[in-house]
């Protein structure tokens, strides 16, 4: 998209007129986790709580807001600091696509990461696209539909406050449904020169996603996910393979939930790997998650 429109959406959206205020939504979930094979104790496994919601502006366009905070569902009574940050932004959508400026999951994440099946205790070790938590933060970020083809973009402001190479780095990405149920995505991060590819297959009750991602010191991982919906849940299985030439590890990671509501469902995963002069991967985990 060229800058002249994005230009041209911001500017709309400064120039609304002020208008009933619509009803934002509160939502958010609470999970907990009890890993039986190191520590048999609770803890938290990235509960939240956020606000969001939508403003009719002129112009047809809509401004879009959310703010989510981490909540430690474990955590002490009388903790004085019982939110940490993670995703708050404030955008503009039009015909155009849509426009987030702030803090919020990376192109990559959305492309790459999301083509594997999410581990429910363990998980986000094995990425090309390093930093990420450090890349959410005060991105600008660009996103649009054009008929089979989805295109994003974005730009992190202020990155040299963690590293010199990170201000102004720029992701790009794109996603392409190629038939009904599979569609092909692309990423390219010019922070160390990241760039992964994914597949997604959706059937239905079977889906499965595989990647491929390398850096400039990272020589290839390779991920690939299976699930099956039984209808009151999932079984599922993801395997990570992680090679740099000097450092190689894998991850295999096995589990299945169980719905007990449609707000709340329970959950079992195990969890073996083994990377080389890092740390083991090796749990067993029991756990519930709330939704509202």
């Amino acid at each position: 998209m060229k800058k002249t429109l994005i230009a041209t959406a911001i500017a709309g959206a400064m120039s609304f007129s002020v208008a009933a205020q619509a009803a934002p939504t509160v939502y958010g979930n609470i999970q907990v986790v009890v890993d039986v094979e190191n520590d048999n104790t609770a803890a938290d496994n990235g509960s939240t709580i956020g606000i969001k919601g939508e403003e009719a502006l002129n112009n047809g366009l809509t401004g879009i807001y959310k703010i989510e905070m981490d909540v430690n569902a474990a955590g002490t009574k009388g903790d004085n600091s019982p939110f940490t940050g993670d995703q708050a932004y404030l955008g503009v959508k039009g015909n155009f696509g849509t426009v987030r400026v702030g803090s919020m999951d990376t192109v990559a994440d959305d492309l790459i990461g999301d083509a594997i099946f999410g581990e429910e205790y363990v998980g986000g070790e094995f990425s090309a696209f390093i930093d990420g938590a450090n890349r959410e933060i005060q991105q600008v970020q660009y996103s649009g539909e054009f008929g089979a083809v989805e295109a994003r973009a974005s730009v992190n402001l202020n990155g040299k406050n963690v590293d010199s190479d990170l201000d102004n780095a720029v992701q790009v990405g794109v996603k392409v449904a190629v038939a009904e149920g599979v569609s092909v995505a692309a990423a390219f991060d010019t922070y160390q020169s990241a760039a992964g590819v994914a597949a997604t297959l959706d059937m239905g009750a079977l889906s499965a996603g595989a990647s491929f991602e390398t850096q400039d010191d990272v020589d290839a991982i390779v991920s690939a996910s299976g699930a099956f919906n039984y209808g009151m849940g999932s079984v599922y299985a993801i395997a990570s393979m992680f090679d740099t030439g000097d450092i190689d590890g894998n991850r295999v990671t096995a589990g299945a939930n169980y719905s007990l509501a449609d707000s709340m469902y329970v959950y079992a995963e195990v969890v073996s790997g083994d990377n080389d002069d890092l740390s083991d991967a090796k749990s067993t985990a029991l756990g519930a998650v709330l939704v509202f």
